[in-house]
């Protein structure tokens, strides 16, 4: 599951309200509105992108009021955003998510605000080559949101195979607390049908006790002769055909949860 970061969820939602007003759904766009507020980093900048090589970076701010440390900010802030932004695309195009077209732009445009016809204050930036190649190609697109990703969206951003596959991880829980429930039963059932039958046999050896002259007393032999052997081996076949029954139930059981479990991870 991809965790998405909150300015990508916003940059996703901006991207669904725009489709939804049929407006022109471009990277410039998306970056300008609200939730995203890209263009804002201490500085108030704005990107020109000149043809296909070049990106740079303005500012209407007075740059002699900006520190170095203001500086190396910004330039941390646009590396690390922009490669999130490439990244986020690549995925949202390569799951099918978002589908793009080319757009008629103009060989060098504006990203951001521009405050008048004139350029602002040039901000020394660096990019690395690769990155920046593939911004631009971002940059020059128009994009159309699909279904999947609405419903990415409306799913909290979770997709319909990892929905359901948590769905087949609660079933398979819940078959395997029923499960151990069930063999708990049948394991309590077997050992109160054990005691049952000891409990029988002792009983019959205590009415072999005989009162004769009003004086109580246990015939050993006799008890010996009836409870040993034979009995014990009645015991003996008893256990063993219960435990048996046990072993089938529970292979039974175990085999069932480790089909549903294949059945889960494919």
């Amino acid at each position: 599951m991809r965790e998405f970061e909150i300015i990508e969820k916003n940059i996703i939602k901006e991207m669904i309200d725009i489709d939804n007003a049929n407006s022109l759904n471009v990277l410039s766009n998306i970056l300008e509105r609200k939730s995203v507020d890209f263009f804002n980093c201490g500085i108030t900048f704005y990107l020109q992108i000149q043809n296909t090589y070049g990106v740079k970076v303005f500012t209407y701010d007075d740059v002699s009021d900006i520190s170095n440390e203001l500086l190396n900010k910004l330039d941390t802030y646009l590396n690390k955003h922009l490669l999130l932004i490439i990244d986020l695309f690549d995925y949202l195009l390569e799951n099918n998510y978002i589908v793009a077209t080319k757009d008629d732009f103009k060989p060098s445009f504006n990203m951001g605000c521009k405050l008048n016809d004139s350029d602002g204050n040039s901000l020394d930036f660096s990019l690395d080559e690769d990155m920046r190649g593939k911004f631009i190609e971002y940059a020059r697109l128009k994009y159309f949101v699909t279904k999947k990703l609405k419903d990415l969206v409306e799913n909290d951003y979770i997709t319909e195979s990892e929905k359901k596959y948590q769905n087949q991880v609660l079933l398979t829980n819940r078959q395997l607390k029923y499960t151990l429930i069930g063999l708990g039963i049948t394991a309590i059932s077997l050992f109160v049908s054990i005691f049952f039958n000891i409990y029988q046999i002792s009983n019959k050896d205590i009415n072999e006790i005989k009162i004769t002259n009003d004086k109580l007393y246990v015939d050993l032999e006799e008890i010996e002769k009836k409870s040993s052997q034979e009995q014990m081996k009645i015991i003996k076949q008893e256990v063993s055909e219960q435990m048996k029954e046990f072993q089938k139930e529970v292979d039974k059981r175990w085999e069932a949860l480790l089909k549903l479990e294949e059945t889960t991870n494919s």
